[in-house]
């Protein structure tokens, strides 16, 4: 049996009623659609703190905030005063760890928010990022493309479009497809001897 690909979408501040595979009929979101439809879907799934960090946390690790002590955003202006390479889950069982355990490699794309975003973290294979955990602009910004800094002058939209497409080219990802992936995400696919 041919294991799935598994891509987690996260978005900030996006109920679900603002997608098409949800029912929404005014906002046109046909990719998302597409995916929902050839997979699978979260009817039920809520978090009990929708603050960016917290929630992260706690979908990346499945437990409570009062379990994994993440109860508000990480202030990224007080990231000097972290350890160095420090992650606010690192001592949990994640979902990318479990999955590279299991064979699959695994990407993370757009905004960490929980802790030193400079190299990867939680067994991510491939990590693109910001340095910041909120967005200061849609344009110009700083990006952390593994351990390379540069500024993308472009929209941020447009940087993540070009990320999707690159991935499936870089070494780690050359055994087999990827499926396409948007704005923040967690992109796990099994290895082709698996």
């Amino acid at each position: 049996m041919k294991r799935p690909n598994i891509i987690l979408i996260m978005s900030d501040n996006q109920p679900a009623e603002l997608l098409g595979c949800y029912g929404n009929d005014e906002v046109r979101t046909p990719h998302i659609n597409g995916l929902a439809e050839g997979g699978a879907r979260f009817d039920n799934a809520y978090c009990v703190n929708a603050m960016c960090s917290p929630c992260r946390a706690s979908v990346l690790t499945g437990l409570m905030p009062s379990q994994h002590g993440i109860h508000n955003w990480l202030d990224d202006r007080l990231m000097d005063h972290w350890p160095q390479r420090w992650c606010a889950v690192d001592e949990f069982t994640t979902i990318p760890g479990f999955l590279k355990d299991a064979g699959y490699a695994t990407a993370l794309i757009g905004k960490f928010h929980l802790g030193v975003p400079f190299d990867p973290q939680l067994a991510f294979d491939h990590w693109v990022t910001f340095p910041h955990g909120h967005t200061v602009s849609f344009y110009g910004n700083e990006v952390i493309d593994q351990e390379e800094r540069y500024r993308f002058e472009g929209h941020t939209v447009e940087y993540c479009h070009r990320q999707d497409r690159r991935i499936p080219r870089a070494s780690c990802w050359r055994r087999g497809s990827l499926l396409r992936f948007r704005a923040l995400q967690w992109a796990l696919r099994p290895l082709a001897s698996h």
